[in-house]
């Protein structure tokens, strides 16, 4: 197995497991496949629900917000989207935004920022969330495109805090 595939299987398994915890503290549903190829993990109280698993970016104070997807389709973060909500797990918990509210701030603090591009994309590998904070960001040989906003940033919006619940 090359070691993409071997990245792509992890992705996966920390995925199905971010979403298993999401359902267990918040009492979430799981999506239909057919919701599931639009990229929509749960529904909570009605709405549906992306949900993204912890990541290394997530605990240094960092969130990931992808416009294009690697085939060039919307990403879960573009207005495009299916998902009503987006869970972010960081080490206390999930927090949930609107997505739409998400993607427009973040599209806010691009075109606010004076030293990102508007129009170019810096493509690199392992971009660090620093580097790609409110600019516009992809992988060399890919569609992909995305920005990193701070947690902060995430906070400012309204959101819901929720944690882990022991059994």
């Amino acid at each position: 197995m090359t070691h993409i595939r071997k990245k792509q299987r992890l992705d996966y398994v920390e995925g199905k497991e971010a979403e298993y915890f999401f359902r267990k503290w918040t009492g979430a549903e799981n999506a239909t496949p057919d919701l599931e190829r639009h990229h929509i993990d749960c529904i909570l109280d009605g709405k549906t629900v992306d949900v993204k698993g912890l990541k290394k970016s997530h605990k240094d104070g960092y969130v990931l917000v992808e416009f294009k997807t690697v085939d060039g389709r919307d990403g879960w973060g573009s207005t495009g989207a299916s998902s009503d909500l987006v869970a972010f797990q960081f080490p206390e918990g999930f927090y949930v935004v609107d997505r739409i509210e998400l993607s427009k701030m973040a599209q806010r603090k691009i075109f606010a920022n004076p030293t990102a591009s508007k129009n170019k994309i810096v493509r690199g590998n392992n971009i660090p969330p620093i580097a790609g904070l409110y600019g516009l960001v992809g992988r060399p040989s890919r569609k992909d495109v995305f920005t990193y906003v701070t947690k902060e940033d995430l906070l400012s919006l309204n959101h819901h805090l929720y944690e882990p619940k022991d059994e």
